[in-house]
């Protein structure tokens, strides 16, 4: 990306953040008070949230180890991911990227959210004979597991 090309992007990355409020705000001032936050902001917050967490949980533990340059390589990267069981239905809800987060990580763009368990299987059978490799947690109390591993 050239001098230029940059330029352009701060001119309009600063455009969007001048223009977004002053519009939003003529909306919400228009609706209601909190009008933004119902239109808006409510309803990314859940599911922003909830990413925030699944992703966190999936990359975090103290199992994961952390690579220097140099040292890391491509299935090593791969398998320092955590399947969590998160239970009471969201597995399912998910497609099984929560449980089956390793096998994406192996196979990101060739196998469907929908076949991860079917993957998750046939991948642990094969990492099954090194130790230690595939790690999985059932991880129910999520928001107090995320809350651990941060506070």
């Amino acid at each position: 990306m050239d001098r230029m090309d940059r330029l352009d992007n701060l001119v309009l990355a600063n455009g969007h953040a001048f223009v977004f409020p002053v519009h939003y705000s003529i909306v919400d001032l228009q609706l209601q008070p909190f009008g933004l936050f119902q239109i808006l902001l409510h309803p990314f917050a859940l599911p922003g949230f909830w990413l925030i967490i699944v992703s966190y949980l999936q990359h975090q533990d103290e199992e994961v180890e952390v690579y220097e340059e140099g040292n890391w390589d491509f299935v090593k990267g791969q398998v320092q991911t955590i399947d969590r069981q998160y239970g009471f239905g969201i597995d399912q809800i998910l497609h099984h990227i929560t449980d089956g987060h390793v096998a994406h990580h192996f196979f990101y763009t060739k196998i469907p959210h929908y076949h991860l368990s079917e993957a998750t299987k046939a991948i642990c059978t094969v990492l099954e004979q090194y130790p230690g490799l595939y790690k999985q947690q059932k991880c129910y109390m999520f928001l107090l597991e995320f809350l651990r591993l941060n506070i």
